[in-house]
């Protein structure tokens, strides 16, 4: 696969702390002429599932041969391996922790390997920041050119972490409930219903999205992260 010297990151670091900085900072002290794109650091703290959503609706966006890192990393320290896949023609660097389930329930996963180089390691790996000191050379050497296979042992998705999601189908009748409000219709766009109404669509990724035209669906159903949202079908 021709690599394209491209790096995306992923992170749930937010922008206040130098890391991401010291993320790009190591990926260029490998590979100086690597082109580093940030795809977001607001990812919700430890959410690892909307991590998988917003790689897997991404990387199509970007030119095949790109790698793309992402640190949504809970267990940073612990025995949790790194995996380094490819999909699509595109490279992923992730935690084993549920990140590429979305891309393996696409099926479009052509191998896996777990990460375990050492060489392109630093001495001193720190246990809370494998983003910096793991991943950012990983995917310098393999924007670089080199070889995933050389990264460390092949396995299957079948041996690594996936998370359990469904697979919904979402029709137009859609009966849906979140908090204590009710969505009977799936609208086409935000303008379909009044200002400041609740609605339900099918964003730009595919997704069934809740929100209010001109305002906030969190604040208007007092949802957070988590609650769950029933969809009745017809």
């Amino acid at each position: 696969m021709q690599n394209c010297n491209l790096i995306t990151l992923t992170t749930d670091f937010g922008l206040k702390d130098p890391f991401v900085g010291q993320m790009k900072g190591a990926i260029l002290k490998h590979n100086f002429d690597a082109r580093i794109i940030d795809i977001t650091h607001a990812v919700p703290a430890h959410d690892i599932l909307t991590a998988a959503v917003i790689i897997r609706t991404s990387y199509n966006y970007f030119p095949k041969g790109s790698t793309h890192v992402v640190v949504v990393d809970p267990g940073v320290g612990s025995q949790r391996q790194i995996l380094a896949a490819v999909a699509d023609g595109h490279m992923f660097i992730v935690p084993d922790n549920g990140t590429l389930t979305i891309l393996a329930k696409d099926s479009i996963i052509e191998h896996v390997h777990r990460v375990e180089n050492k060489t392109l390691f630093p001495r001193k790996i720190s246990s809370t920041f494998h983003g910096r000191d793991i991943m950012a050379p990983v995917a310098a050497a393999l924007a670089k050119g080199m070889p995933i296979n050389e990264l460390g042992p092949p396995t299957d998705m079948g041996q690594c972490v996936l998370l359990n999601i469904g697979n919904p189908q979402i029709s137009a009748k859609a009966n849906i409930e979140i908090g204590d409000q009710r969505i009977i219709t799936i609208d086409a766009t935000y303008s379909q219903q009044e200002t400041g109404k609740l609605l339900a669509l099918i964003d730009s990724a595919g997704y069934l999205e809740i929100a209010v035209n001109k305002s906030s669906a969190a604040q208007l159903t007092c949802c957070e992260l988590g609650d769950p949202v029933i969809v009745h079908m017809s």
